[in-house]
């Protein structure tokens, strides 16, 4: 199986983004900042992110379904939600299951149009 440079980049600087985001970004706006606008889309800008690069991680499975790739991302999704809130006593963010599906929305457009080779 041949690899596809484009697709790699794509999700390896997506990943470093979202790590840029949730290591240094995020722990830094949450100290200083008082804007809550700032500090709700970055609350949920993990989300979207990690949503986006495992839709596009799938999507470049070969014969992996887009449709699978979507079900599997959301049950991931939830399943962390639930387990956030009944294992580490976190509220519910509804938010962050909207930001998700923005992010498979965008992955959508992304594999259907500049992603394929």
């Amino acid at each position: 199986m041949k690899l596809d440079r484009r697709k790699v980049l794509i999700i390896c600087l997506g990943f470093i983004i979202y790590l840029v985001v949730v290591r240094i970004i995020r722990p830094y706006f949450y100290q200083f900042s008082e804007l809550e606008e700032i500090n709700f889309i970055l609350g949920i800008l993990p989300n979207f992110i990690g949503s986006l690069i495992l839709f596009l991680t799938l999507v470049s499975i070969p014969n992996f379904s887009k449709w699978v790739a979507v079900l599997f991302v959301l049950s991931v999704v939830i399943f962390m939600e639930f387990n956030r809130f009944y294992v580490d006593n976190i509220s519910f963010d509804m938010y962050d299951i909207v930001a998700s599906i923005f992010g498979l929305v965008i992955g959508g457009l992304m594999a259907d149009k500049r992603y394929k080779t």
